[in-house]
């Protein structure tokens, strides 16, 4: 009898690229976050910018794993999915189950938050960047 186990495909290059870079880039941000390596901080943080836009168009119009829709779970199927892995059988899915989805979402929230934070310093301390004008009405 053959036994031979289907291969599925589901994480394309360009999604596998966005997840590389994006740890590369954010461990670099973290070691770079030094007054004497500001420039090279800024520069990643815009490339993280970058990245994070390009998932999201990618997640609308890539490859039918990386679209956003394929990972978009109700609250019931969510439910389902947790009591199963409490209870020692997880149910299978391909690409990401309803807590990776989950995960994924808050990531890419959390994200926004850090890049929002960094563009306010950065407007702050460098009177510069995008959201320089909301440091000019403050002060």
């Amino acid at each position: 009898m053959n036994t031979a186990i289907a291969q599925v495909r589901v994480w394309d290059v360009p999604v596998r690229l966005f997840h590389w870079l994006l740890v590369t880039g954010f461990a670099l941000a973290y070691l770079t976050a030094e007054v004497h390596l500001a420039v090279i901080h800024v520069w990643l943080g815009y490339a993280l910018i970058a990245l994070w836009l390009f998932r999201v168009v990618w997640g609308f119009a890539g490859t039918p794993y990386a679209r956003f829709r394929s990972f978009i779970f109700s609250v019931p199927e969510t439910v389902v999915y947790v009591r199963s892995l409490r209870g020692g059988r997880p149910l299978h899915y391909y690409g990401h189950n309803p807590a990776g989805a989950l995960m994924v979402f808050a990531l890419l929230a959390v994200l926004v938050a850090i890049f929002i934070s960094g563009l306010l310093v950065q407007a702050a301390i460098d009177f510069d960047g995008p959201l320089l004008f909301l440091a000019n009405a403050v002060s």
